[in-house]
This record gives structure tokens, sequence and C-alpha cells, in this order.
């Protein structure tokens, strides 16, 4: 272990580039360690920080940039990765092939206080520590702490509702809680639900502290995950409770997820009002929209499978109803309007359907969530007026929804 007298920790985790069609032009050098190096440096970390890595021709634009008098890089040669999405909930590709990645995989060896790992495409890790955060990012062979022989005094998984399924192969909360507990030895356990928030136990038995999340009005959640635990490790490093450390990575995430960038982090903190979702119930979404060609249903099949990814139970014509004659489909639609408190509508184009189901909506009370990109302003002069919610951003508008159905 490092010497006492000045505090320590160790990152591992990702250096790659990020490039997601709804945003950006331009690929840009994140990834979960980076992002956690930059958590670690905003929020003022006073000790020495060493960070290990794989990274290839992209060395030296990491270097440049995070070049610290207090930071230590431990840089594996390897190949430049590359994550590519079409939009926050879908990635699409990495490249190089992850066969090929995994047949190089590299190894990363360390040993301090303070240790922070993230599960890597490029990397697998054995690590020593006093406290150990662990975060796997991924559900296909999903690693074990203890499983690689990696030790820790105090360890804390923290872990996404997949993951957690993964890992404990186990579908109800609570016996995911004690099956992982069992098989990892940790001192703490985050499950992260979506609109749930996230639970923390403290043993096996606990029935959990109910993490909230909070409601920005902007979301762009690529990288959010990577946010909430560097900002959970940092505290806890720092000798903050473990429910402290929680709630203020929680709050973290909404810091980050409106303007998506950790820059200016702790300011944000200090000044948090963003309202904590309060979950109230498992509401339904009617996901409304024009599905007569290939672009209008491949836009409709995102947004479902963005909503059930979150854990949101979802009504759409399109899977559930189907393609068919007026007296076939009419009927169940109404009844999929009339089990559902919030409505996810695609106005572009202003298909006569859509907008008879937002009037619908409307007349019975239902919170409509209006997606449009390409329309004037005057043509939803009536939407504006019933005080739908107006939303040009894809993502936002998939969390909006799924907020207003717990609510």
């Amino acid at each position: 272990m490092q010497g006492e007298d000045i505090r320590t920790a160790t990152i591992i985790g990702g250096s790659y580039k990020e490039v997601c069609d709804l945003y950006d032009e331009k690929p840009h050098l994140k990834g979960s360690g980076l992002r956690a190096l930059e958590v670690f440096m905003e929020l003022g970390w006073d000790g020495n920080l060493t960070y290990h890595s794989c990274i290839g021709k992209n060395k030296p634009i990491l270097k440049s940039i995070y070049h610290r008098e207090n930071i230590k890089l431990m840089l594996q040669d390897s190949h430049d990765v590359t994550f590519c999405y079409d939009h926050p909930f879908r990635m699409t590709s990495v490249y190089p092939r992850p066969d090929i990645l995994l047949y190089n995989k590299k190894r990363i060896e360390a040993e301090d206080e303070n240790v922070l790992v993230f599960g890597m495409i490029d990397a697998d890790f054995k690590v020593k520590a006093k406290k150990a955060v662990f975060d796997p990012q991924t559900t296909v062979m999903i690693p074990s702490y203890r499983g690689n022989g990696s030790e820790a005094e105090e360890l804390v998984m923290v872990l996404n509702a997949s993951e957690a399924k993964a890992l404990s192969e186990r579908e109800d909360l609570m016996e995911q809680r004690t099956m992982i507990f069992e098989k990892e030895n940790c001192q703490a356990l985050v499950i992260k639900q979506g609109v749930k928030g996230a639970m923390l136990f403290r043993s096996k038995d606990d029935d959990g502290v109910q993490i909230p999340i909070y409601k920005t009005p902007k979301v762009n959640s690529i990288g959010s995950g990577d946010v909430f635990t560097a900002t959970f490790a940092y505290k806890w490093f720092n000798g903050c409770a473990l429910e402290e450390a929680a709630m203020t990575a929680s709050k973290a995430v909404a810091c980050f997820v409106a303007p998506h960038t950790v820059k200016g982090l702790k300011d944000t903190l200090a000044i948090f009002n963003y309202p904590a979702l309060e979950y109230k119930r498992e509401g339904q979404v009617y996901l409304a929209g024009p599905f007569f060609s290939y672009s209008q249903k491949w836009l409709i099949g995102q947004f479902y499978r963005a909503l059930l990814g979150e854990g949101v139970k979802v009504f759409s014509p399109l899977h559930d109803v189907g393609i068919g004659e007026a007296q076939d489909v009419t009927e169940p639609d109404i009844e999929g309007l009339n089990d559902s408190n919030v409505v996810l509508a695609v106005v572009d184009g202003l298909d006569s359907g859509t907008l008879f189901e937002i009037g619908y909506a409307v007349s019975k009370g239902i919170k409509v969530v209006a997606y449009v990109q390409n329309e004037s302003k005057k043509s939803l002069q009536m939407l504006e007026g019933t005080h739908c919610d107006i939303e040009t951003d894809f993502t936002t508008a998939i969390y909006k929804a799924s907020w207003y159905a717990a609510q």
C-alpha cells in the first residue's frame, strides 16, 4: 500500500472515443475511466491519483489533456476503441470488433488504499485495496470482483438492473441482493432501477434505502452511470457515509445530463435545486405516432425499446395491436389510451390518427409529451394551449414520459 500520510486513489477504466449520431459532430475521447478521472479532478481530490487504462495512437492526446502533478498515468498500449451510438439508448457498434479486443485483452494489476474499477472491453483486472468500488459496465460474461482474485477490505458493488440480474441469475430484487452479497462478500450494494431510482443495501438482510432520481429540463444520458459511480466513490473514499455518497451521486447525475459535462460539477452541486421524482406507481405510456413507412416504424420502434429499457410499461398500437382495418384497431387502441396515464406522441407529419389520440388524451386529463422537430410553431398552437409538453430532443422526451408515468 502507498504511504498513509498522503491520500491516494487509483482509477481503472476505459479511455474510449464516443460518437452519438443524435448529438455529436465528431468523436470525443471519454469512456468510464476518463469520466471518473474528470469527476475526481472537478470535485477537488486533494491527494494523488493513479489512472490505469489502455489506449493506442490517442495516447498523446490523453496525456496532454490530463497532465497534472498529482496524476500518474499508467497506460498500456492497445487498440483505440470507439463506441458508436444512434442515440443514448442504442449503441450500434464498437471498433475494433469485440472479438479482436477479446483476443488482445490486456491485464491491469493495481494496489492502493482506494480503488475504483470499471469493467473494460479491452482489459481484465486484479486489484488489492482497503476500499474498492466496482462497476462492471456489462451484462455479457459479467465479471466477478472476487472471482478474479481481487481483494478489498471493504467492497461496494454498483450495478444497473440488468447487471444485477445477470450477476445474481435472479429476477427478484431481494433475491438479487442476497445472492450478490454472498457471492461478492461486499460491504454494500447499489442497484440502479431507472425511474424507480436506486436501492442501497448494506447487508444481505437489509431492506434497503431508496435513492431518488432528479428531474432535469434536458437529458443526454451517455456516461451518466460513469458519473454516478465516480461521484459515489469520491465521496465514500473521502469518508462520507454510504447513503450520503449515493444521494450525492444521484444529484451529480442530474447536474451532468443536462449540459452533458462534469465541468462545474462542484459548483452546481453546491446550489442543487432539481426536484426529486417521487415514484408512486407503475404507470403506462401510450406510444402514439404514424407507422406507415419503414422510417416511421423504425422511429416508433426506437421509442418503444427505449421505454421498455427504462423499465416503463408501454402500450404501442404498432406492437400491441398492429396494422389493420379501422373496425379492428380502433377499440383496442382506445382501450390502451384509457389504461395509460401518459401519451408520448410523435407529431412530425401531423398524422390525423396521432392528433386524434392527443386530443382524446387531453379530454381525459391524460398527460401528453409531444416529440416534434420539423413542424412550425403555429401548427402546434393547440398542443401548446392545452399544456402538452412539446419536446424536440428524443432522449428528453423519453425521460419526461417515463417520469410522468411514475408520478
